[in-house]
């Protein structure tokens, strides 16, 4: 079915404002609650995934870094703290300024 082009209903909107489904008494409070629901799933699953990608990110990228810089065993093991602790630093240091930036505003 294809709607005129100043229809509320297209294909990106929600069934409720389009007038075929008023004129049924098609009732989409139920496909809205739907997508609500699907849409906080997504975004949870999103942030467990994002908040693993970080965590493994700050265990490996330190050591990778440290094996690349290292000429022994020791200085694997200090280039990996030495690593670590800089980015993790600068990192903290980078989010006070960002949020002192934002409340500047």
């Amino acid at each position: 079915m294809s709607w005129p082009a100043d229809s509320p209903c297209d294909r990106t909107s929600l069934a409720t404002r389009c007038p075929d489904n008023v004129a049924r008494r098609i009732d989409s409070g139920y496909l809205e609650y739907l997508f609500a629901v699907v849409l906080t799933i997504a975004i949870l699953v999103g942030i467990k995934v994002i908040g693993a990608l970080l965590v493994e990110a700050l265990v490996v990228v330190p050591a990778a870094a440290a094996r690349n810089l290292a000429r022994s065993t020791r200085g694997y093991l200090a280039w990996s703290v030495v690593t670590a602790l800089g980015t993790g630093v600068t990192g903290w240091v980078g989010a006070i300024r960002a949020l002192r930036a934002s409340t500047i505003l």
